[in-house]
């Protein structure tokens, strides 16, 4: 599939996504980064709007937004994000990693994340983050991850690990 299908594919997926508003653009609260995301997005209400060179600083110049998200926020923003990136306009930020995060490496895809803290292994934040996206939106995000994985070979097994044990299956392409 072409960069341009795929956009309007994604465009289409996330058609009648909701902002719930700058109230929840971050879980954190207290950190300097957390409050510079909720102040530059307080009043960006439509992701289709937003510019990829906005995207690749925020916050602050860190381009660390699409991490520091809300599961909420995430699921709005990210198509802003896959098309700024199809178009080959992000520098510093790369949504592949936050896609395949914790999906990726079925060696420790059963370990605990802290050993001391918690029994949650490192694949359940992702799962409980990725699954508020509908099929549609996760067959878009299979496209786009399937697109990227023929353009890179340094991401390319961290991408058919991801869409080998999640995105696949979610968006009803079930893969081998």
């Amino acid at each position: 599939m072409d960069p341009e299908s795929i956009k309007q594919q994604i465009r289409d997926a996330f058609a009648r996504a909701q902002c719930s508003g700058s109230w929840s653009v971050c879980d954190h609260y207290e950190d300097e980064e957390s409050k510079m995301l909720r102040k530059e997005f307080a009043n960006k209400p439509d992701w289709r709007k937003l510019e990829p060179e906005f995207l690749d600083e925020a916050p602050g110049g860190r381009g660390s937004a699409l991490g520091l998200f809300s599961d909420e926020a995430f699921r709005y923003y990210l198509p802003a994000f896959l098309i700024a990136d199809l178009d080959e306009r992000l520098q510093r930020v790369d949504p592949v990693i936050q896609l395949c995060n914790g999906l990726n490496d079925e060696s420790t895809f059963d370990e605990s994340t802290s050993p001391r803290l918690s029994v949650r292994a490192w694949f359940e934040p992702s799962l409980h983050r990725f699954a508020v996206f509908s099929s549609d939106q996760c067959a878009a995000i299979t496209a786009y991850l399937d697109y990227r994985k023929s353009r890179s070979s340094f991401d390319r097994s961290m991408i058919q690990s991801a869409l080998k044990s999640y995105w696949s299956d979610r968006a009803g392409t079930h893969r081998r």
